[in-house]
């Protein structure tokens, strides 16, 4: 993947910096450069990139490349109530091989079930959208496309009219409906079985899965077509999960765009 949304790496216990580590060893580079989140803020947010073929893109107007913001000073307080606020990652990148410049977002909203919970994810994604695109709009990069990757914890038969529901009102499309795929009908999060604990085993729905985690992508200039869509499922030969490839409960997700002509 050229650019990887992180969730859960935590400035607290130097998760952030392990990761921000291996990774470099392998090519990429994590951001934000700076952070507007509180001491108490959740900031386990942040973006990799592989510098082989994007790098950071300076905005027209000065000022950061990345950044860490609070949810909360978008929402106001009222959504979090005494949940705790959340923090999202931004970066503006650049194709480095067409100089193209898109915008990308990471995301971890609240896995409080509680009516709080479900207006602190509701307030975030109707926040999110027009603060990103507002963002754009004052760099001159109006047609820029927008991409948003995280665990939303919220899916539509549980959360009907959750932060799913919100980025696709706002005119982003979810890269699970893309033209290819491969494991989408793997859950892209582990969940406990009867027994307790984690499942052995992937579980594969006949319909469409339970989805938290999701890619969404957005552009002025013209609807974001995805190319694929895989959940990245690492087996053993006899189909339990490969511990060496699990890094948490949850399955990667990955999809691929095709960035706008012109």
């Amino acid at each position: 993947a050229d650019v990887i949304g992180l969730q859960e790496a935590s400035n607290s216990n130097n998760q952030r910096a392990d990761v921000a580590a291996a990774m470099n060893e392998s090519g990429y580079t994590l951001v934000p450069e700076v952070s507007e989140c509180a001491d108490d803020c959740v900031d386990g947010a942040g973006i990799l990139f592989r510098r082989s073929t994007v790098q950071l893109a300076t905005p027209p107007t000065g000022g950061p490349s990345s950044g860490l913001v609070s949810f909360e000073s978008l929402t106001g307080p009222e959504a979090y109530g005494s949940l705790r606020d959340r923090g999202f990652a931004w970066a503006l990148l650049e194709h480095s091989a067409t100089g193209k410049k898109f915008l990308a977002a990471s995301i971890h909203l609240s896995s409080d079930q509680t009516a709080q919970g479900e207006l602190s994810r509701q307030a975030s994604a109707r926040a999110l959208t027009p603060w990103l695109r507002n963002l754009a709009n004052s760099w001159g990069l109006t047609d820029m496309p927008i991409f948003i990757a995280g665990d939303l914890n919220s899916y539509p038969g549980r959360n009907p009219g959750g932060a799913q529901a919100i980025f696709a009102e706002a005119g982003f499309t979810d890269g699970y409906y893309s033209k290819r795929e491969k494991n989408a009908r793997y859950a892209t999060s582990n969940f406990a079985n009867g027994a307790g604990g984690w499942p052995e085993r992937p579980i594969k729905f006949s319909g469409q899965p339970p989805r938290i985690d999701y890619i969404w992508g957005a552009s002025a200039r013209a609807t974001r077509i995805p190319m694929k869509y895989e959940v990245v499922i690492r087996t053993t030969s006899d189909g339990d999960f490969n511990p060496s490839y699990q890094g948490s409960d949850h399955n990667l997700v990955v999809v691929k765009w095709k960035l706008p002509a012109g």
